[in-house]
């Protein structure tokens, strides 16, 4: 920490005042650290290590020394020998990217008989994004590694990942949408199809206003492999308003609801972009309280999710909230689960409905690991309306007491909401039960 400190100051001091020395001592001290921490470079250690991410852009800024030469000179000798730390290390570097010919370095790396090589590079151009976006040969390399069948499918699909990345950049050139429905429509590879799903997901307006795009994101809601699906869900989420309000995209997106529940977790996302289409159309909710009824197990989870991201609509519906009451009872953990989840993101619109606190208080008698902590949160949201109920309320304190901290969601709810909890240093004083039952604070 201290050595990222030194090289972000001394990067934001004018040039007058910096004593070379003092520079190329840091950025050395920067550079072992950098390449010390792992043989074969892989990029997960700076994305733990935020504090030396920092400081190894900052020292690139600074053009220290290494060797001799500034670092992006000696990093670009490097990169020209294939070396993957390197490669991954260059992406790191933001703006100061463009200095020498680094990019030209990378683009040379993409096209490398090693496929590892050709990997890192890929993805080292996509994190520098905008900075590397300058360079005119940028995305025809990308394009040509991505659709070059002979190219191993790592290379392929990290050259996707990377358009995505690049945004409004890759947007904006006419080749790169067709590209990516080629990859996602016509790929055997579902790592591409994968990559190719994310990227389009990324392009903004340019694809959601694409038919083509939109077609081809609702076909891959059935594709045989489950993370191409979960990823289709998740781009037309992201692409927002103008890919799901038209009709027949909605009709297509709610008709997935009964797919896996990976699926229609994600498309749950998708569609709370819609309020308004859901409060005006029933068939949203309706068909995910239908599921919750009759559906399988990953239908029934599926469901439960999507109405956990429809929020406060759920509640406007007669059966909607008894439905996730019933469901609490469900003979399968997981479905009782999601349904204290969706209780717990209602939170007070639900503590008014019958059978909610006594239902949740079954749930957490049953002493699960999964199970009880998800339920306690639960009636933490509840508020008032379950800190009264002295039954909840003992059997929690007495689970704390117990050394269940995971109850302790509740009470920290409820010391948030000024209800009947003893705070004291950095946990809970649960003094009596008979204390905790007298009239609240408030």
């Amino acid at each position: 920490h201290r050595l990222a400190l030194a090289a972000m100051c001394l990067a934001e001091a004018p040039a007058a005042v910096r004593e070379q020395g003092l520079v190329d001592s840091i950025t050395k001290e920067v550079w072992n650290s950098c390449y010390a921490h792992s043989g074969a470079f892989r990029g997960w250690f700076l994305d733990k290590l935020d504090h030396l991410s920092k400081a190894w852009a900052a020292a690139a800024r600074l053009n220290g020394r290494v060797r001799n030469r500034s670092l992006v000179e000696e990093l670009e000798d490097r990169i020209r020998q294939g070396d993957e730390r390197s490669i991954g290390l260059a992406g790191r570097l933001g703006p100061v990217a463009w200095r020498g010919s680094l990019i030209p370095a990378l683009l040379t790396a993409l096209r490398d008989e090693n496929s590892a090589v050709g990997k890192a590079a890929a993805s080292a151009l996509g994190e520098l994004g905008e900075a590397a976006a300058g360079d005119p040969a940028l995305i025809p390399s990308l394009l040509d590694a991505l659709r070059n069948k002979d190219v191993d499918s790592d290379v392929r699909e990290a050259a996707a990942k990377a358009l995505g990345r690049l945004g409004e950049v890759a947007a904006n050139h006419p080749m790169v949408i067709p590209a990516l429905l080629d990859s996602l429509n016509n790929s055997s590879d579902a790592g591409i199809r994968q990559n190719a799903t994310k990227a389009l997901g990324a392009l903004g307006d340019a694809a959601a206003y694409n038919p083509a795009v939109i077609h081809a994101l609702l076909s891959a809601l059935k594709d045989e492999d489950q993370m191409v699906c979960w990823h289709a869900a998740k781009a037309l989420g992201k692409l927002g308003l103008p890919a799901l309000a038209k009709p027949n995209v909605f009709q297509a997106v709610v008709d997935a609801l009964r797919g896996p529940r990976s699926v229609a977790w994600m498309l749950g996302d998708a569609l709370g972009l819609l309020p308004k289409a859901a409060g005006e159309n029933p068939k949203i909710i309706g068909s995910a309280l239908q599921l919750l009824r009759e559906g399988a197990l990953d239908q029934r989870v599926g469901a439960l999710a999507t109405l956990e991201r429809m929020g406060e609509a759920v509640a406007g519906y007669p059966d909607g909230i008894p439905a996730i009451v019933k469901a609490l009872s469900d003979e399968h953990i997981l479905v009782c689960w999601a349904a204290a989840k969706v209780i717990a993101n209602l939170g007070h619109v639900a503590s008014a409905h019958r059978g909610v606190i006594s239902a949740l208080h079954g749930v957490m008698s049953r002493n699960d690991p999964f199970l009880t902590p998800m339920a306690a949160e639960a009636l933490g949201k509840l508020g008032k309306a379950a800190a009264s109920d002295v039954s909840v309320l003992t059997d929690i304190v007495r689970l704390y007491q117990r050394g269940e901290g995971d109850v302790a969601k509740a009470l920290g709810e409820w010391d948030r909401q000024g209800l009947r909890i003893f705070r004291s240093g950095d946990g809970f004083t649960v003094r009596t039960i008979a204390e905790l039952t007298q009239p609240s604070r408030t």
